[in-house]
């Protein structure tokens, strides 16, 4: 469920990127007439909209609660503008981005509880018994050796076989 919230804000955010960047295509070509200052802010303010929106579109999938953040401020920022200025659809792009930004949070939420309880279960079980590191080194030696692999014996056996063509050797001592 998680996934697809995060999915969801993802499409949100890109579609009302999308298209509130082609409302303010219209809105600049009517700010070029009118060339005043207010036309301008609200053009540049339109612009970090459009990048917060993409932003926050961009982060839901592997940070669903920084994209909430994110999602929160382009709404601060499409009301502020909608509610401002004559753009009146920066409206419609800022309530879009705050229900964006509820469907982040919901998702963080699910996500978090997922991993707490993947966390919780790892902690009930015992740790499963890993063998010694040395023990696992003597293993892989016999399996790709199995004569020549150490403490295997056959060093003693050799040793054992010609300790009576030494001299000084006494017979059996296997030395």
């Amino acid at each position: 469920m998680g996934v697809v919230l995060r999915v969801a804000a993802l499409l949100g955010g890109l579609l009302l990127g999308v298209l509130a960047l082609d409302d303010l295509g219209a809105v600049r070509f009517l700010a070029a007439f009118a060339d005043t200052d207010a036309a301008d802010v609200t053009v540049a303010l339109g612009y970090v909209l459009v990048a917060t929106l993409f932003g926050g579109a961009m982060l839901s999938l592997p940070a669903p609660r920084a994209a909430g953040i994110v999602f929160i401020i382009a709404g601060l920022i499409g009301i502020f503008v909608g509610s401002s200025t004559a753009w009146g659809n920066a409206l419609v792009w800022g309530g879009g981005a705050v229900i964006l930004a509820i469907l982040c949070f919901i998702a963080h939420r699910i996500k978090r509880g997922k991993e707490r309880r993947v966390r919780e279960r790892e902690l009930r079980e015992p740790p499963h018994r890993q063998p010694h590191p040395r023990a696992r080194r003597r293993r892989r030696q016999l399996r790709d050796h199995p004569g020549h692999a150490v403490g295997s014996g056959l060093f003693h056996r050799l040793h054992a076989r010609h300790a009576d063509d030494r001299p000084g050797a006494a017979e059996g001592d296997g030395a």
